[in-house]
């Protein structure tokens, strides 16, 4: 490999491609971003890149693990990848979608996310991962499996270790082998659906979690292996005098047995009435918004479900009662059906003020008189705008557009992680956001503050709405930087 000449005082995140895997520290992190555009002939900024086929060239340079980091919903594209033999795949709070025909050499050590989001996995025909590591982690995360075939073959019996995991299937299985040395354990309130995994593997859980049942194996409780042998018998003590008779006792069980095959724990409320419950206890398993252009964030002016905002529950029990509520619409009391529930508020909605949202919330009773709830909302946000232009700016509704084309993040709360600037000769650095903020600071990716310079203020149309937008700029002209915007 040609190793790259480095110009004196350039941040190694600045220079053209961002590739300099030769010189970083094992472990590193790659990161998969297909919002940034680099400036050609750069192929990246710093480690992010935009080109998934340059991320899996990138992390098989490092000899030690590598961390791939998936970022703002960019989803993997469908493809055979020969990954290295040791790498991580981390997925940010927007989750990712794996397409049907998408296959790894090599299983990762660890899949996660930062915030507990979906991995969707659309395979219908075959392995996924192949398990080429003694083990695998799979950890803070919910994972929508495909239509057929299996997640992960491991064929090779290694051992797949899962930590708070929730997994839905629509067929897909979640590990082919079947030999005992073939160990799932599963930890930390993981639910694993019936029939996922094979009937010969060992599979081990904790009292949090339900493996439900795999072909007839119900698995083995972790608890069960911290009793020890019994002590031997000690001496018969004397016979002690008679006792009174004793009150006739009253049944301590719940009249009303747990189904067949299934794994339950017995609970006892604060007022004594007994029930059978799942593993880990009666929750909501997953609470979602849906309609036309919705988001969790969208652009001021944005309209929102014109035919109507469908909502969708799950649980792990049939509730007894249910609420729906929606910001300035009229609660719904649908009749419990069994373990899901859905409806519709009457759209459209939308927004012109920065930071106003609608939140819907369901509240449900499980069958012990315990409450439940979940909610999900939309908010509408103005855009923070940057890029590079060429002197003098003037402030306005063309220089609003021409720094919007160039960049621009919706964010309700005015700040941006990485805010690229790639200038060229006697180019400024220039970025707007809405003038209600308050005066920025920028920092570098050494964590140095550059003052921002106010060019104006000015009224702008946003998406059919009117704003009022602070114009600065940075001072530094020619240069390419990642800045932090707070």
């Amino acid at each position: 490999m040609t190793t790259p000449t480095i110009s004196k005082a350039l941040p190694f995140d600045a220079a053209p491609g961002g590739a300099f895997p030769q010189i970083m520290p094992s472990p590193y992190r790659v990161i998969y971003d297909t919002t940034v555009s680099p400036t050609a002939p750069a192929i990246g900024i710093g480690n992010l890149y935009p080109s998934w086929a340059t991320v899996v060239a990138v992390a098989n340079q490092f000899q030690g693990p590598c961390d791939i980091y998936i970022r703002n919903g960019s989803n993997i594209p469908a493809g055979n990848y020969n990954m290295p033999t040791s790498w991580t795949l981390t997925v940010d709070s927007h989750g990712t979608t794996v397409p049907n025909g998408t296959y790894f050499s090599n299983s990762p050590l660890k899949l996660s996310t930062d915030t507990f989001s979906t991995i969707t996995f659309q395979e219908s025909g075959n392995y996924t991962f192949t398990l080429s590591n003694p083990a695998m982690v799979i950890e803070n995360a919910v994972l929508a499996l495909g239509t057929n075939a299996f997640l992960i073959n491991g064929a090779n019996l290694g051992a797949l270790f899962l930590r708070e995991v929730v997994i839905s299937s629509g067929g897909q299985g979640l590990m082919s082998g079947g030999a005992a040395t073939n160990i799932v354990t599963a930890i930390d309130q993981v639910v694993i659906p019936s029939n996922l995994l094979s009937a010969t593997m060992t599979i081990k859980y904790d009292s949090t979690s339900n493996v439900n049942n795999q072909h007839g194996n119900t698995g083995i409780a972790l608890a069960a292996g911290l009793v020890g042998p019994a002590g031997p018998a000690g001496a018969t003590g004397p016979a002690g005098a008679q006792g009174p008779a004793g009150a006739s006792g009253v049944a301590y069980l719940p009249a009303t047995a747990p189904a067949n095959n299934n794994t339950y724990v017995l609970n006892v409320n604060s007022a004594g009435i007994e029930t059978w419950q799942p593993q880990g206890g009666y929750t909501i398993t997953s609470f979602g918004l849906s309609g036309t252009n919705y988001a969790g964030v969208v652009e001021v002016g944005t309209s929102v479900a014109g035919s109507g905002l469908t909502w969708t529950a799950n649980f792990n029990f049939t509730p007894t009662s249910i609420t729906v509520t929606c910001t300035g619409q009229a609660t719904q009391n649908p009749s419990p059906t069994g373990t899901s529930s859905t409806g519709m508020f009457t759209g459209p909605f939308t927004n012109t003020t920065n930071g106003s949202s609608i939140t819907v919330t369901i509240s449900v009773i499980d069958p012990s008189g315990a409450p439940h709830s979940s909610s999900s909302s939309i908010v509408w946000a103005t855009a923070v705008i940057w890029g590079s232009v060429t002197p003098p700016e003037v402030v306005g509704q063309a220089l609003w557009n021409t720094l919007y084309a160039s960049h621009h993040s919706i964010v309700a709360a005015g700040n941006v992680a990485s805010l690229s600037f790639a200038s060229g000769p006697g180019q400024d650095q220039c970025f707007a956001r809405l003038s209600t903020f308050p005066t920025p600071s920028l920092k570098d990716s050494s964590g140095d503050i550059y003052p921002a310079t106010l060019l104006g203020s000015s009224a702008i149309t946003e998406n059919g709405t009117s704003q009022t937008y602070n114009f600065y700029t940075v001072g530094v002209q020619g240069v390419t930087f990642t800045w932090s915007l707070t």
